[in-house]
C-alpha cells in the first residue's frame, strides 16, 4: 500500500455559537486570514447590535 503525502487543512465552521473545525484551510497563513475575517465580521456585528440598543 502507497502512502498518500496529502497537506492536511481544515475549515472553521460556526453556526449558532457552536465552531467545528472541517476541511478547507491548508496553511497557517490561511488559518490566520480565516480568523481574522471571523473576528472583524463579529466586531462589526457587536457594534450592529449595539447601535441598536441606542
Amino acid at each position: 500500500m502507497q502512502a498518500h503525502s496529502l497537506a492536511p487543512y481544515v475549515e472553521i465552521l460556526i453556526s449558532a455559537g457552536e465552531t467545528s473545525l472541517s476541511a478547507s484551510l491548508m496553511t497557517e497563513k490561511e488559518v490566520d486570514e480565516a480568523i481574522d475575517g471571523l473576528v472583524e465580521q463579529l466586531q462589526q456585528l457587536r457594534q450592529r447590535a449595539k447601535a441598536e440598543l441606542k
